[in-house]
């Protein structure tokens, strides 16, 4: 499944058309991880999102003053990781993110998806709206 396949497949990008999914993609870079390669660290900066296009990561976190780290989660093909990080410019990573197996990923960097939706305010609207209601739901899971 390509690229284009998965993002119209996943939120907040699944409101865009084809053509706007294609100028995000071309934007993008794709990125080769081996097994136990790490994608990114806690406290790094946050400065691009990735879909996972193959494979698999985990994702861990340290506790400030704990030696062992936590898995927090394992994602695979199909998942967005790091989309908050759209809105937050100064954003440091809140975990880190390890290739369980040989993945690739399709980053794109959250200066370059900012200044496209800055260019094209029809589509920002629509991407930050289902933003919203993407983390109204999650908030509404936690509550209920």
């Amino acid at each position: 499944m390509g690229a284009l396949h998965m993002l119209r497949e996943t939120q907040p990008f699944n409101v865009l058309l084809p053509t706007e999914l294609e100028q995000i993609v071309a934007v993008g870079q794709t990125r080769v991880f081996e097994r136990d390669e790490i994608v990114f660290r806690q406290g790094d900066a946050a400065e691009s999102l990735f879909l996972i296009q193959f494979g698999l990561l985990q994702f861990l976190f340290r506790q400030p003053g704990k030696e062992k780290e936590i898995e927090l989660a394992q994602l695979g093909a199909g998942r967005i990781v790091g989309d908050i990080t759209i809105n937050e410019r100064l954003t440091r990573r809140s975990a880190s993110a390890v290739a369980l197996e040989r993945s690739e990923l399709l980053e794109i960097r959250s200066d370059a998806l900012s200044f496209y939706l800055e260019c094209n305010p029809a589509v920002a609207d629509r991407f930050y709206l289902e933003m919203a209601r993407q983390l109204l739901n999650s908030q509404r899971v936690f509550v209920v």
